[in-house]
């Protein structure tokens, strides 16, 4: 949901140009057009935002997938590989979708407000998988690189990956660090390598 907010708040200037666009040439609008409305290389030809989507909580999940087939073709190619049809489903049955699109909403993720870089790492950190059922005294032991390169083979290939081998020896890295650096949780949590 945080690219979805994020595309939608990069489009929100030129919205209006882009449906006057589709609306002047009938919805029949080449691509370009409509990217040059948009003025990136992406576009939206519905007149739905995140704001009018929590206007209607009775058709949120219909009206979310039409709003995400309205993106050009590179967009909606994104979406569809990460099979956000089934994610709209899954929330929508036990009524959560209308709930988190309505907490986005209210986040303002446009590239004034939140650069870049900024959105990269915030979406980089949610892409990753979910550690809240890790304790944060677990989170924040320490282990050595010949800790982290010692892990059991059950959990590990036994290789040295690049990521190990460029840590220096004498360091010590919190396991928080190291989660952030990619290194898997069943590695690091491994009961072998409590430190």
């Amino acid at each position: 949901m945080t690219v979805r907010r994020r595309l939608d708040c990069v489009l929100d200037p030129t919205k209006p140009q882009v449906l006057e666009t589709q609306k002047k040439w009938g919805g029949k609008a080449a691509d370009p057009l409509l990217r040059k409305a948009a003025r990136q290389s992406f576009y939206n030809t519905s007149k739905l935002d995140f704001e009018r989507l929590k206007g209607d909580s009775n058709n949120i999940a219909p009206n979310l997938l039409k709003y995400i087939r309205s993106f050009s073709p590179n967009v909606r190619a994104i979406f569809e590989y990460f099979g956000f049809d089934d994610h709209v489903a899954k929330l929508d049955k036990p009524n959560r979708l209308f709930l988190i699109v309505s907490k986005f909403a209210a986040v303002d993720l446009h590239p004034e407000a939140v650069p870049n870089h900024s959105i990269s790492t915030v979406t980089k950190s949610n892409s990753r998988p979910s550690h809240d059922r890790l304790s944060p005294p677990a989170l924040n032991r320490r282990m050595s690189p010949k800790a982290v390169r010692g892990c059991p083979a059950s959990s590990h290939s036994g290789a040295i990956s690049s990521r190990e081998s460029s840590l220096p020896p004498s360091a010590s890295y919190s396991r928080r660090a190291l989660l952030a650096r990619g290194f898997p949780a069943a590695i690091l949590f491994h009961p072998s390598n409590s430190v």
